[in-house]
């Protein structure tokens, strides 16, 4: 859009701008791109793999996906896609939001981008920290446990539930139905994806219940899981009236 309908664009709603799972290919049009979203002081929302790396990709590269015979998915598709789009969102007025993080090495990255001041957000899907890759190892060629981006090493769903609890990341749910005709078949022609709009808040909630060592640390959940689902993700998209239940507020929690 022209600068001149962009404006109408966002006060008529709209908050954030995206290409979906769409890698921007041309850094010149990604940039361009972004310098509109400045000018209207809009989020942008960008993806956390390139699609060039993740071709034809199944397992997270390593260990198992050696030992199952699946096309391994190589970390450094997220950490070059980082940052890439971090360098991007250091121009003026930019503010950009990473699609779902995978690995310890883009949390690195996030943490010392926000630590220079850069205005950079980033989610996590609840099954990247619920789970690792030898999930794929107790249930073999099970397409249910298909991800995009895929479930990666312990060392990796470790530094992912830290920044989960430091507050460095929110939870994005990472609904994505798929009809059994995709996802049951072979599990490199699988579609990858999993239901989770109505598990990812009991089942996080639980992973951090089990976690806690204290009475203190449980105490602490509640305020974890409001910022990671609701106050984190409101202010990441620019609604202070929303996330929260202070009077005044907007219902919509």
């Amino acid at each position: 859009p022209s600068a001149s309908t962009s404006p109408s664009v966002k006060s008529a709603g709209a908050v954030a701008f995206t290409d979906g799972p769409e890698h921007f290919v041309d850094d010149v049009l990604l940039r361009s791109a972004l310098e509109y979203t400045a000018h209207i002081g809009a989020l942008a929302i960008l993806p956390a793999q390139t699609s060039p790396l993740a071709r034809n990709a199944v397992l997270h590269e390593g260990d198992v996906a050696t030992r199952l015979g699946l096309a391994p998915w190589p970390a450094a598709s997220e950490a070059i896609a980082a940052v890439r789009s971090i360098e991007m969102a250091r121009l003026p007025g930019c503010r950009v939001h990473l699609g779902l993080l995978s690995c310890a090495r883009t949390v690195d990255s996030l943490r010392r981008a926000r630590g220079e001041g850069v205005a950079v957000s980033a989610a996590v899907s609840p099954w990247h920290v619920l789970f690792d890759e030898t999930i794929h190892l107790k249930h073999p060629y099970d397409a249910t446990f298909r991800l995009s981006p895929p479930l990666r090493s312990s060392a990796d769903r470790e530094q992912l539930l830290a920044a989960l609890m430091d507050g460095t990341l929110v939870v994005s749910s990472d609904h994505r139905p798929v009809s059994p005709v995709f996802k049951e078949l072979e599990f490199a022609l699988s579609e990858p994806g999993a239901l989770s709009l109505q598990s990812a808040l009991p089942a996080v909630a639980s992973l951090l219940l089990e976690l806690a060592t204290s009475d203190e640390e449980k105490a602490r959940v509640p305020g974890i899981l409001a910022h990671a689902f609701a106050r984190g993700p409101a202010a990441i998209l620019g609604l202070p009236d929303c996330g929260h239940l202070h009077e005044g507020a907007t219902g919509d929690v």
